[in-house]
């Protein structure tokens, strides 16, 4: 796994770092406004209100020495500054990564001291003379919607373009790749499938964390991206769990940057990011939903399959004119989705309940494929009478559930024996794969 590009994760940075000034990003500007100016315009630069300045990522694209021949920048993206409103400046300084302080007075621009890593860099012919220009920098102006930044005695300018953040799509389903610290430290799951995020076109947001399931709502504003309030499941799972890091980075998440497919999230601030993957059972594939797993067709449960329609059925009298009848209801925050079958495509499991007005109340874990002869009838599994299930998760193609059951002393109310328990399929069928006492 390699980390985290220096462009992504710059831009991530200067997010970070608006968190305790800004939690909000104006939306990206208009397509076209990432050319450099004119001389011409350049002279008719007039102060802007610092507003403007603020909480934009902008990239270097040219810079115009005082009586030399202009520089213009290859790769924007190597040269990057973001001012945040508590004072502070973060941006990409080639292959390093600087941060400071800056002052505004009027159209007066200065910088404070100005800090970066230490990476060496190849030459490019730029970087001297642009870390001259920052260190020297005292006046700046906003035209055509690029900054300029006068530097010298002798009048020489940077001017910047505003960097155009892709818009973030929903319905998607993102897999975490890595968790990247801003001390270099990075964190990889053993399964990405086991830690998930979708964002729904209603302003939810839930998915999978280890062996638990979260839900909870999200904020777009242009680059800002921000959560809450977020609850989760809360099975203990396996020693090495990155659920404390992955919930806490989306609980402190600020903004986003989309790069190569490649989502990139910042939580902070100046914390770190986390990156996903677009997941292979995402909208734009085919699979199982939710709202299948709802309304599927089950077998194994009576003697005949049984419809559910939003998640319930009930079947006629078992005795006419009786009260008791064929009952099945789907219990909510048991439903998982992800690939169990090996076919790239979304799968779906769920718990059902079998509580037909008797003493029992029967458990059972039920599976539906996509894209087999299986998915008109999905395959069930009776897990016991009045089991109380905790959570469930597609890891790496099988179905991880921790649950509590019978041990000898309970009462019939109350559950106590907490067990992990491991499912697959084989020919069709559920099947017990393992199951380890907690």
């Amino acid at each position: 796994m390699s980390t985290i590009s220096g462009t992504v994760r710059t831009i991530i940075l200067l997010a970070a770092l608006l968190l305790t000034g800004c939690a909000t990003l104006p939306p990206p500007p208009v397509a076209g406004s990432a050319h450099p100016v004119s001389a011409e315009s350049t002279d008719k630069a007039v102060p802007t209100d610092s507003a403007a300045l603020l909480n934009v990522e902008w990239q270097l694209v040219e810079i115009r020495p005082s009586g030399d021949s202009p520089l213009v920048v290859e790769g924007p993206g190597k040269y990057t500054l973001q001012f945040a409103d508590d004072g502070t400046v973060g941006g990409q300084l080639d292959c390093n990564f600087l941060s400071g302080t800056y002052t505004l007075d009027g159209d007066k621009l200065a910088f404070g001291p100005i800090a970066s890593t230490m990476a060496f860099c190849p030459e490019d012919g730029i970087l001297s003379t642009y870390s001259e220009a920052l260190n020297s920098a005292n006046s700046y102006a906003i035209a055509d919607d690029q900054l300029h930044i006068g530097y010298g005695d002798a009048a020489g300018v940077l001017v910047y373009a505003p960097t155009l953040n892709e818009q973030l799509p929903v319905g998607a389903v993102w897999h975490l790749q890595a968790i990247q610290m801003m001390n270099d430290e990075v964190f990889t799951p053993g399964q990405t499938d086991a830690y998930t995020l979708e964002l729904s076109a209603d302003g939810t947001a839930g998915g999978q964390v280890d062996c638990n399931q979260f839900s909870g709502s999200y904020s777009l504003d242009g680059s800002a991206l921000t959560f809450g309030p977020l609850s989760s499941t809360r099975a203990m799972c396996a020693e090495g769990s990155l659920y404390d890091r992955y919930m806490q980075g989306l609980g402190d998440a600020n903004s986003f940057v989309l790069q190569g497919g490649h989502l990139f999230v910042a939580f902070g601030p100046d914390a770190g990011i986390m990156e996903f993957a677009l997941a292979a059972d995402s909208a734009s594939t085919a699979g199982v939903t939710e709202a299948d797993l709802a309304n599927g067709t089950y077998a194994g449960i009576y003697d005949e399959p049984v419809q559910l329609t939003d998640g319930a059925f009930a079947g006629e009298p078992f005795v006419a004119g009786g009260a008791s009848r064929p009952t099945v209801t789907l219990v909510p925050d048991t439903i998982a989705l992800g690939d169990l079958n090996g076919d790239g495509v979304a799968d779906g499991v769920a718990v059902l309940v079998d509580d037909s007005g008797g003493s029992g109340s029967f458990v059972y874990l039920a599976a539906l494929l996509a894209g087999t002869d299986t998915t008109d009838q999905g395959a069930t599994l009776l897990l016991g009478d009045r089991v109380r299930i905790e959570s469930v998760a597609i890891v790496d193609g099988q179905i991880d559930v921790v649950a509590a059951t019978f041990a000898d002393s309970d009462p019939m109310c109350c559950p106590s024996l907490r067990t992990h328990f491991v499912y697959g399929l084989q020919a069709g069928a559920l099947v017990e794969l393992s199951a380890e006492k907690l």
